[in-house]
């Protein structure tokens, strides 16, 4: 089945003084890119989530976003460096003495100590829990469902548009088929005629038969529109498959076009111009439609 690497997915999860909203998105790319946006107290939980999305997409970029309100994910507590603190002590029962040398009787306020930030500091220490961690795990497992649904969805337009495409390709290639019987004899009356006209008959008929013969063959479109054939049968079974398949469409795609481009070179005549012109446009649309399948 045919799954569109672009997706959004949504959660809201309540549960008691908790709430949680987990939003999913994904794009193009190559591979499988995450991308997290967690509370830091929260990052232990993207080994899990990543597993889970592995599990569900195997190719996109995709973005989670966590927004959390309820109890606090970090215990705050005011501590003292006692050890610098001290230092600090020693400093002051020099200097006390110099200004009293020097008639000073300056008395520095114990608060004065305290104002500086690396005596008196908050510690941020993550709080550790398991049931919020969960409520979160089964948030993210909902909006990657909702996400990996409307892929689906997306996928299944993209697939009728490609079969519409490649209904339109197979059209065009009964059409070259049929063009393509009537070239060696369209090109052996074509010669022929232009030979009377310049040498008025002289000539030698078996030699020219053979040339307009080796002509024709290198006109030949018959391989070319065969394997074209083989291409578009191959990319109907890959529509059909329950599994990745980007990848390997955008590989026939290219196959597709370098057939088209190899009948367009060999081939004249603006009849079949026409249809490799239109070939390759329905190719082209091909083209853009595979780069959003997984």
């Amino acid at each position: 089945m045919v799954q569109s690497m672009t997706g959004f997915g949504r959660s809201d999860v309540q549960r008691e003084n908790q709430n949680i909203t987990v939003e999913m998105k994904t794009v193009n790319h190559r591979f499988l890119d995450i991308h997290f946006r967690l509370p830091r107290a929260l990052q232990n939980l993207e080994e899990p989530i990543t597993k889970m999305i592995g599990q569900k997409l195997k190719r996109g970029r995709v973005e989670l976003f966590l927004n959390f309100e309820g109890e606090d994910l970090v215990k705050k507590q005011l501590k003292v460096d006692w050890v610098l603190f001290s230092q600090l002590l020693c400093l002051y029962d020099e200097a006390k003495s110099h200004l009293q040398e020097k008639g000073y009787n300056h008395v520095i306020d114990i608060k004065d100590l305290f104002s500086i930030p690396e005596i008196l500091y908050i510690e941020n220490k993550d709080i550790r829990n398991e049931a919020l961690e969960q409520n979160i795990l089964h948030a993210v497992s909902e909006a990657l469902q909702s996400l990996y649904e409307m892929r689906l969805r997306e996928g299944r337009f993209i697939q009728e548009d490609l079969y519409s495409h490649l209904d339109q390709m197979e059209a065009l290639h009964q059409q070259l088929l049929v063009f393509a019987e009537e070239i060696t004899e369209k090109l052996r009356k074509k010669y022929l005629q232009r030979l009377d006209e310049v040498l008025k008959g002289q000539y030698d008929e078996q030699r020219i038969y053979t040339e307009i013969a080796i002509l024709a063959e290198k006109s030949n479109i018959h391989e070319e529109l065969s394997r074209l054939n083989g291409h578009i049968h191959q990319f109907r079974e890959e529509l059909e498959k329950d599994e990745p398949i980007g990848r390997k469409l955008d590989f026939i795609t290219q196959e597709m076009n370098r057939e088209v481009n190899t009948i367009s070179s060999k081939s004249g005549g603006l009849e079949i111009t026409r249809m490799v012109i239109e070939l390759k446009s329905y190719i082209e649309k091909i083209r853009e439609q595979v780069q959003n399948v997984e």
